[in-house]
């Protein structure tokens, strides 16, 4: 089971304010729940458990903008008032104010206000039209590889890193057609047998039912890499690492995660390798996912 960001957040306050009735108050959890608190309690002093607390509360409270997508910005404005949408761009640094109004389809005259907004109006605007988006801390010590991609790496070496994805698996479904694709196919197909070699028949289901033709193949199949790792993840923090993606990948990813089911032990670590030998060619089978 996993500890889920209330679990944790559950776990510190025990640790941080219960002090000498942490037990007495651990006990009246139940025993499932309470197993879920352990660790996080046991591993920190009581001010650690306090500064986490007040770090994970500022950044849930208050989404970081520069860690989310513009096109869920956009998403999040095209729904409000003209008087909302002008509070806010002109409240946004460049270059993300031009980037919204040009996704909104907006000329620059069209923000301009003829009166000057009330300030608790603009106040309210500014702390709700953010409200459907998750915010969290940057970096987790215990964040799995596949979050860690999602959130750290470029466009363009996090778009690399799903096709390669897509390629290990195509190569180790139909190594033929791989070795036309990419003259990688051949070491992603002998890393992924040396360690999960009874996962072959797995690798050709994935490529029998992925939709569409050929085009953009190896992006779609290393999707579904990605969309079974992040069903692995805790909830709120697979959440949070979605709205790096633009709205219109991490809808399909989504819609991935809800065809299939929370993959088994075998086929994670499977999965984990697959992402593995797609972040670093060379990189030898550990423990981490």
């Amino acid at each position: 089971m996993i500890a889920t960001t209330s679990d944790i957040a559950a776990a510190r306050a025990l640790r941080a304010f219960s002090r000498a009735g942490e037990d007495r108050l651990r006990g009246r959890f139940a025993t499932e729940w309470a197993a879920r608190l352990e660790p996080p309690a046991a591993t920190v002093d009581p001010e650690t458990a306090r500064a986490a607390l007040r770090a994970e509360h500022a950044a849930q409270a208050r989404p970081d903008l520069a860690r989310v997508h513009p096109s869920w910005l956009v998403r999040a404005l095209r729904e409000e008032s003209p008087a909302v949408v002008r509070a806010v761009l002109s409240r946004l640094d460049e270059p993300l104010r031009s980037n919204l109004r040009v996704g909104l389809g907006l000329a620059a005259d069209d923000l301009a206000s003829d009166r000057t907004p009330h300030d608790g109006a603009v106040a309210t605007a500014l702390c709700l039209w953010t409200e459907r988006l998750v915010g969290d801390v940057p970096a987790r010590d215990d964040d799995p590889r596949v979050i860690v991609a999602m959130t750290s790496l470029d466009p363009r070496a996090l778009v690399r890193v799903i096709r390669s994805a897509g390629l290990a698996k195509f190569a180790l479904a139909l190594p033929r057609e791989a070795d036309a694709a990419s003259f990688q196919a051949d070491h992603y197909r002998r890393s992924l047998l040396s360690s999960h070699p009874s996962f072959v028949a797995q690798a050709l289901r994935d490529v029998a039912e992925l939709p569409g033709g050929p085009r953009h193949r190896f992006a779609r199949l290393g999707s579904v890499t990605f969309a079974r790792l992040l069903a692995c993840c805790e909830p709120y923090r697979a959440r949070w690492a979605l709205q790096h993606w633009p709205y219109a990948s991490a809808k399909w990813l989504r819609m991935l995660m809800g065809r299939r089911t929370r993959p088994g032990a075998a086929l994670a670590d499977f999965e984990a390798q697959v992402l593995r030998l797609a972040i670093d060619p060379d990189a030898t089978e550990d423990t981490a996912s």
